[in-house]
Parts: structure tokens; C-alpha cells; sequence
């Protein structure tokens, strides 16, 4: 992985060494965000890979489950503790489960499930992966600064600084990272698209291929 790595086009293999991944992401009840469907989807490609995949996020459930194997976890009500994503349950199982992965992937920041692996993992075994999904944009950085500069000093400086590699959509978002002065290994891998979900629709529209 480099700065400049680039997606691999060639048609999805079986795996030829099983990994156990776990993958994070803050919630994916919200259906219009990409991260709701985009970190799923890689999850259930992955698995059908043929890696062992786990997905662990914050209740609610989503009205319809893309990835069959997620874990959904309690959040407390109050406002601020709803807002960062604070869970005691997730914490509590990501310390445990942990223990069994080779590598962590973290989608998104600035919430408390994209600080917990950080935090709680040993050095050695796991490898920690960071997707920020477009949150180190000068825009999104402009935005809820009081709230960033908060969760930065709890424990997202130090999950961006000790990751082992950091993983972005475009040569825009390694800007960003490299803007922050973070040094580590960066894979900039376009999220895939399924084209067999979109074949009914192109050919619908096939004036415009």
C-alpha cells in the first residue's frame, strides 16, 4: 500500500488466505448516507471472498439488513452521549472480540465507535484500518468545531497517528489526511460498484451507454 495505490479491477477471487476482519462503523440505519450502504456491502463482499467478517455498530437496525452478520449495540439517550456515539456494550465487546482479529477497519470518524479500537487494542496482531469517508474535508472539519476538538482530544488524534494504514476514496481525501500531518501507509481503492445490481437499469437507459 502507497500513496498512490489504486483499486484492483480484476474480477472478485476467492480468498486465497482466510482473514478475520472486523468491520466498524458508527450506525447504518440511515439508508441516504453512503457509509449505511457502502461499509455493509464491502462486508458481505468480503465474506463471500471468503474471509470471516464481523460488522459492529450502534442501534437502530436499518429497514433492511445488508449484511446478515451485524451486531448491533445500545446507545444512551442524552443528547451529547447519542451525538458522539458513546456505548459501553460496544466497548465492552470490541475488547473482547478483538483478541480474535488480524485486522480492525474503522469507517469514519469523530464518533466514540471510530476511538474505542484505538484505544482498546493490543499492539501485534490486529491491524488497525481508518476509512475517514470524506470526515477530514477542510468543509467537514469547518463544521461542529467545538464537537471535534473534543473527540480529538478523547482519543481520535491518537486512532488516526497509531493506525497501520489508512484508507481513502480519491487523491482529494489523501490530501485532506496528509493535510493533518498523518505519515502512515495510505490505499487510495474507489469504493466497488456490484454492476449486476444495475444492469436492469442501464438497459432501461440504454440511449445514454
Amino acid at each position: 500500500m502507497t500513496n498512490g495505490a489504486s483499486a484492483d479491477s480484476s474480477s472478485p477471487r476467492e480468498a486465497t488466505s482466510k482473514l478475520n476482519i472486523l468491520q466498524i462503523v458508527p450506525r447504518i440505519a440511515a439508508e441516504s448516507s453512503g457509509p449505511s450502504v457502502s461499509v455493509p456491502s464491502i462486508s458481505r463482499a468480503l465474506e463471500q471472498l471468503g474471509h470471516d467478517v464481523s460488522l459492529f455498530t450502534l442501534e437502530p437496525r436499518p429497514s433492511q439488513l445488508i449484511f446478515e452478520r451485524s451486531h448491533f449495540f445500545p446507545c444512551p439517550k442524552f443528547p451529547l452521549a447519542h451525538r458522539l456515539g458513546f456505548s459501553p456494550a460496544m466497548k465492552a465487546a470490541l475488547r473482547e472480540e478483538i483478541q480474535n482479529q488480524e485486522i480492525v477497519h474503522s469507517n469514519s470518524v469523530w464518533m466514540m465507535p471510530n476511538i474505542y479500537p484505538g484505544i482498546i487494542r493490543s499492539r501485534g496482531r490486529a491491524k488497525l484500518v481508518i476509512s475517514p469517508r470524506g470526515t477530514l474535508s477542510e468543509w467537514a472539519l469547518s463544521r461542529s468545531r467545538i464537537r471535534k476538538a473534543i473527540v480529538w482530544r478523547l482519543g481520535q488524534r491518537k486512532a488516526l497517528e497509531t493506525a497501520d494504514c489508512i484508507h481513502v476514496t480519491s487523491s482529494e481525501e489523501l490530501e485532506d489526511v496528509r493535510r493533518l500531518g498523518l505519515k502512515q501507509p495510505v490505499a487510495v481503492i474507489p469504493n466497488g460498484v456490484r454492476s449486476e445490481e444495475h444492469t436492469s437499469e442501464l438497459q432501461s437507459h440504454s440511449d445514454l451507454v
